[in-house]
């Protein structure tokens, strides 16, 4: 082991730095496990995760690569093994052959950058074991290229699911994932995710279960079909009972005109009356003019 020998009898040193690792780091680890378990491997798992898409950013990646980076249901809770001295690397059920190599080649372009720049690199080595240590982790990420997940899993799972999990019209890895990176993938890389899928989708897919998509594509098919067709003349709408507007305007404009007459027909009515009062109260004035005042006052 590689031990700086100079402070190795300051005691003083010693006991305050496995004070400080005792009754602070693990306890405050111990809490965390306490309230919830699991909580420190997700923690890890998420501080990988940030990692990984900071260093994704900051070099220039396809987006289509940092829209894997930055969900954290893409990454596994990779697990220490304190007798080996690293971390090793678990494989998540749902995640490709082709997501784990592209995730191991970031991790190496990461240490490479760090020791490029002369950073003192905290990042934990991880290796992924011959025989595969499967991940606790359960939930895939949600609308995710195809290439993403693995065959497999891919083809067990219902027809409904499929359509949610993942992204069947998209694929974002090369070929060989391993030379992700490299000088001679630079061309591909560089490709918009249209024209990448374009070029890779067919290759890419030939292990997947897509008979779904065959069916949701005839029916759309057939749609386009019926319109496209000159016999077909659209939806039938039922005729009966319906007017035009010019019919419903000219029944309308009737009533109006109706109303208007009963209108002036009672306005006549109402004037020839007042004017027989007046012509009898006329008739009743010139009476009592005839007959004496008495008998006016008896008419009022």
């Amino acid at each position: 082991m590689n031990i700086n020998r100079t402070y190795i009898e300051d005691y003083g040193l010693i006991k305050s730095a496995y004070n400080h690792y005792v009754h602070y780091v693990m306890t405050e680890w111990y809490k965390k496990e306490t309230k919830e378990e699991g909580k420190n491997a997700k923690d890890d798992q998420k501080k990988l995760k940030n990692a990984r898409f900071k260093h994704g950013v900051a070099n220039d990646y396809p987006r289509r690569y940092l829209d894997i980076l930055a969900d954290i249901d893409a990454h596994s809770d990779d697990e220490w093994q304190p007798n080996l001295g690293f971390y090793v690397g678990k494989t998540l059920k749902y995640r490709s052959k082709k997501a784990n190599e592209f995730i191991v080649c970031v991790d190496e372009e990461m240490l490479k950058s760090d020791q490029i720049e002369g950073k003192c690199t905290q990042h934990c080595h991880r290796h992924q074991p011959k025989t595969p240590i499967m991940s606790s982790l359960a939930c895939p990420p949600k609308n995710f290229p195809l290439d993403f997940f693995s065959p497999a899993y891919f083809n067990d799972i219902p027809a409904s699911k499929k359509t949610i999990i993942t992204n069947t019209q998209q694929v974002v890895f090369l070929p060989k994932p391993k030379l992700s990176f490299r000088p001679v993938s630079q061309e591909d890389e560089k490709l918009s995710d249209k024209k990448f899928t374009n070029k890779y989708w067919e290759s890419a897919t030939v292990d997947y279960d897509l008979s779904h998509e065959i069916g949701r594509s005839d029916n759309s098919s057939e749609d386009s079909d019926d319109e496209g067709d000159k016999s077909y003349c659209g939806e039938s709408i039922d005729l009966e009972g319906f007017t035009s507007g010019e019919e419903d305007e000219g029944e309308d404009e009737c009533i109006e005109e109706g109303k208007h007459e009963d209108h002036d027909d009672d306005m006549s009515d109402i004037m020839m009356g007042q004017q027989a009062k007046d012509d009898a109260r006329a008739a009743r004035w010139d009476a009592s003019q005839i007959a004496g005042p008495s008998k006016w006052d008896d008419w009022q």
